[in-house]
């Protein structure tokens, strides 16, 4: 949003306080960590204290907005939950697509079913229940403990009007961190701006990696992660030992796990562990046949960019929505975490890669969903 912003003409500063000093924003934004802690640091959150607390007295207050004509924004971090589209009159049918509750126990099943259909009906109404009765009741009862300001408390005070229903219903804004064209039918509205960024331009790999993957005796590379949430030094020892015996099958093919922890040493020559590794660059490489993932809404995009089809493992929050949505597109296949072995991990792996399907498939979702979406200027 900060370099979209900055293309617009506008002058922007991003003020962060990190622990380490890490990302890089495009040259069009001006970008200032402070690492913590230091007096600089305190300096920067006293300021955004003093925010805050404006923001609380004057901004929170959807009748001080609709009288001094200020505009209130919602965001998304994934798709529109059902409660919010209904008010915003963009209602998504509950029958007719996954939700973010889906169930491990349905990533089997086709989300068009009547099973998973009933479920997801009524994941919608105990959804529209939890937010719009449960949720404002049990925040205006816990505003007096946890208030730290007259604001805050008033704003979230029995007596006060405000909701979830006033704050979506009439906000001017909803930014939406998903694709724009799903791909079942989906009401929309210029009121809703999707912010999916167009596919980056990936840095070029380190040689040591370069050499790796362009080994001349590799059929290709696959690639696996899971994202920072999900902890290796966590997992069940046969799950480890599972992916272990299914990759040094695949001695034909050039892996790279990134896992940020010590794996055992039974690893064989053609398998590489890293503790991070360029993801972007690793899915751009035209020898990256398969992207073993969690599903997050990141790596998904990145993976239909890169038009390199997935094995999903997905573990929490939109990551079993995303799978289902990825697999009835035809460029994924999913694994239960809690049915991982070596043979489900093999036999997966061996039907992706020897079939021309998975790919010919993201291609397509690539051009239609992502490339002509996103990247045309014109």
């Amino acid at each position: 949003m900060a370099i979209l912003l900055a293309h617009d003409g506008h002058r922007v500063t991003v003020f962060s306080e990190v622990l380490e000093p890490g990302f890089e924003l495009n040259g069009a934004v001006d970008n200032v960590q402070v690492k913590s802690p230091n007096s600089l640091a305190k300096q920067i959150r006293e300021l955004f204290r003093i925010v805050m607390r404006l923001v609380k007295k004057f901004d929170w207050n959807t009748k001080n907005l609709k009288m001094m004509k200020f505009p209130t924004i919602c965001s998304h971090f994934s798709d529109l939950f059902i409660t919010h589209s209904m008010l915003k009159s963009l209602s998504r049918n509950p029958v007719t697509e996954p939700n973010y509750y889906s169930r491990l126990d349905l990533l089997n099943r086709h989300p068009l079913s009547f099973l998973c259909r009933l479920i997801t009906a009524r994941d919608a109404l105990i959804e529209q229940m939890s937010v719009l009765i449960l949720g404002d009741r049990f925040i205006k009862r816990s505003a007096n403990k946890l208030a730290i300001d007259t604001g805050f408390s008033k704003l979230f005070s029995v007596r006060s009007s405000y909701s979830t229903r006033q704050k979506t219903k009439h906000s001017s804004i909803t930014f939406v961190d998903y694709f724009d064209k799903p791909y079942w039918p989906t009401a929309i509205s210029n009121s809703i701006v999707f912010t999916t960024p167009p596919c980056d331009v990936p840095q070029p790999l380190s040689n040591e990696i370069k050499q790796f993957v362009d080994d001349p005796r590799s059929k290709g590379t696959i690639y696996m992660a899971f994202g920072s949430l999900v902890n290796w030094a966590t997992a069940p020892d046969n799950v480890i030992q599972s992916f272990i015996d299914a990759f040094n099958s695949l001695h034909d093919y050039r892996i790279i796990w990134t896992s940020g922890e010590k794996l055992p040493l039974q690893l064989r020559t053609h398998i590489k562990t890293l503790s991070w590794a360029p993801q972007a660059a690793l899915l751009h490489h035209n020898r990256t046949k398969l992207f073993i993932t969690h599903a997050g809404l990141k790596s998904l995009k990145e993976s239909i960019c890169a038009s390199v089809p997935i094995v999903a493992v997905p573990f929490f929050a939109d990551q079993m929505k995303n799978s289902l949505i990825a697999k009835n597109l035809g460029f994924a296949e999913i694994i239960h975490k809690r049915r991982i072995t070596s043979t489900v991990v093999l036999n997966t792996l061996r039907l992706m890669l020897e079939g021309d399907s998975y790919r010919e498939r993201i291609l397509s979702v690539c051009y239609f969903k992502i490339s002509v979406n996103l990247n045309d200027d014109n």
